[in-house]
């Protein structure tokens, strides 16, 4: 699941937060996703599901869903969700 800086989806696929809980459907609020970014940071930026732009932080729709579900897979199995 991990891309390479050659692999990354083009800039206008990412989405503000506002727009990416909209796109996603799983998180209630946007303080949710917040929550859900805090506690699997690394995992979103290895993805290239999360980056900064200007300080701002922008989701990939489609990259960020795989990480959701690997994290819901993993809690499911009794793993950490970090």
């Amino acid at each position: 699941m991990q891309t390479t800086p050659q692999h990354l989806p083009p800039l206008a696929e990412y989405q503000d937060l506002k727009d990416a809980r909209a796109t996603l459907g799983h998180f209630p609020t946007l303080d949710s996703l917040r929550w859900f970014i805090r506690r699997n940071r690394d995992q979103l930026a290895n993805t290239g599901a999360l980056i900064l732009v200007a300080g701002r932080q922008k989701l990939h729709p489609g990259l960020t869903e795989e990480v959701v579900v690997e994290v819901g897979r993993r809690a499911a199995l009794g793993g950490d969700e970090e």
